[in-house]
């Protein structure tokens, strides 16, 4: 009981605490029962509740199911969360704010679509959104002008003067390239100029 203090379980995760504690099986199944009458494990109100906070933070459903089941909860308990908490979900809307609030994973299609990928959105809504991601990175490029691959060689000259010869420090350049619009290629060129003198 104390270990619900602490933290809401499902019926199944408070089990398996019991028995990590090496409780004897009559015991847990007491225990489980009491709480049960108590109405201390409500399985179904727990996962309405993790279901909404997951579609409030813009996770997908495939992913919410795949955190809701490994919490322990019966998979018609998971439906049932789901179907509640994702009644009204636009998955292209929600994909959209996400790559919104976060510029850094905008730069690249690449890294769009991994980004969403690991929300749980599916390739077709990601295709979409990546798509329409397209020209306007294209638009901001150009409204930014062209790279100034001296000035930003020489601003890493500056602030990592041993990019050259130590790795982590070539690390922290190359990454301070990408965040100033170079591309991959560039960058690696410049940390070659670095090495050679």
């Amino acid at each position: 009981m104390r270990s619900l203090d602490f933290r809401m379980a499902s019926r199944a995760k408070m089990g398996e605490r019991l028995t990590r504690k090496r409780y004897a099986p009559s015991v847990i199944t007491q225990t489980l029962e009491r709480c049960d009458a108590l109405g201390i494990l409500n399985d179904d109100a727990l996962a309405r509740g993790r279901a909404r906070r997951l579609m409030e933070e813009g996770q997908a459903p495939y992913t919410a199911r795949q955190r809701l089941r490994k919490q322990g909860f019966a998979p018609e308990v998971v439906e049932g969360a789901l179907d509640e908490a994702y009644a009204n979900f636009d998955a292209g809307a929600v994909a959209r704010r996400l790559l919104e609030s976060r510029p850094s994973t905008t730069k690249t299609r690449q890294r769009a679509y991994a980004f969403l990928a690991r929300r749980g959105f599916g390739p077709d809504v990601i295709g979409r959104v990546t798509a329409e991601l397209a020209p306007a990175a294209a638009k901001a490029a150009a409204a930014r002008g062209a790279l100034d691959v001296a000035a930003l060689e020489k601003q890493v000259r500056r602030r990592y003067p041993t990019a050259g010869n130590d790795a982590g420090v070539g690390r922290r350049a190359f990454a301070y390239c990408v965040r100033h619009g170079a591309t991959s290629a560039q960058t690696q060129q410049l940390l070659q100029r670095l090495r050679d003198g």
